[in-house]
């Protein structure tokens, strides 16, 4: 499907509820949002988003699901299977997914808009799924949105992290190099990941694991803590921001 038919066929769907789930917490449109039309999204989603989510500055790899959808469980199950954290609620998520019903079947396809212009995403490793899906797929009239929660602007990027336990630093490394590392506490464990210049708990012992849930930070000062580990890291730099508390 080109694109000018698969936007009039997007722009003739239900759109209202996912839409307005998304503009509902001011998440800013360069931040920019996935379309995909396929009755089989949890086949091909995760591995479109881990494309396309450096285009939307997406921040974090946690998402919600914003009301219902016919494939929920299954969607849910291969987000996680690809590093993904599905919390709860929505609030602090870098994606929002919503399902809208087509008013008629149709070839499955994807496209990404930001800013109110649609971006090519159909080059390289995504031209081949989407070939895949366009000429062999069946007629699909599930439409997925995945909105996109950019990263807040402003903040400097530092170029160390720091992580502390008991009120004592522990290590510092550079934010340029990916690893992981677990961190042992008198509670249990922390496990963090550097990728791609940002830092995230990968997992932790503590209960809820809200801090492994709160996605990664890059921007200086910024914070993740892990309250029943007495553990948090922190991005070196100057700035003063909020922390993520878990």
């Amino acid at each position: 499907m080109d694109r000018r038919r698969f936007l009039k066929t997007v722009l003739s769907s239900s759109l209202v509820v996912p839409l307005a789930a998304a503009s509902k917490f001011e998440w800013p449109s360069s931040g920019g949002a996935l379309y995909l039309i396929s009755d089989s999204p949890q086949a091909i989603l995760p591995d479109i988003l881990a494309e396309v989510a450096p285009l939307g500055r997406v921040a974090g790899r946690t998402c919600a699901l914003s009301g219902s959808h016919p494939f929920a469980e299954k969607v849910r199950s291969a987000m996680a299977a690809k590093g993904w954290s599905l919390v709860p609620g929505t609030r602090g998520v870098g994606v929002l997914l919503s399902f809208a019903p087509l008013s008629r079947a149709c070839a499955p396809s994807f496209t990404f808009v930001q800013d109110g212009r649609v971006v090519d995403v159909r080059e390289d490793r995504l031209r081949a799924i989407w070939k895949e899906i366009s000429q062999t797929g069946p007629r699909s009239s599930v439409l997925t949105v995945a909105a996109f929660r950019p990263k807040a602007q402003g903040l400097p990027r530092g170029g160390r992290l720091a992580v502390y336990l008991d009120g004592k630093k522990k290590d510092s490394f550079d934010l340029a190099k990916d690893r992981s590392r677990t961190f042992e506490s008198a509670g249990g464990f922390v496990t963090v990941g550097v990728e791609g210049g940002s830092a995230r708990v990968l997992d932790s012992s503590c209960r809820h694991k809200v801090c492994a849930g709160s996605g990664s930070v890059s921007g200086a000062g910024e914070r993740i803590i892990c309250a029943p580990n007495r553990f948090f890291l922190e991005v070196e730099g100057q700035s003063r921001v909020d922390a993520i508390i878990g």
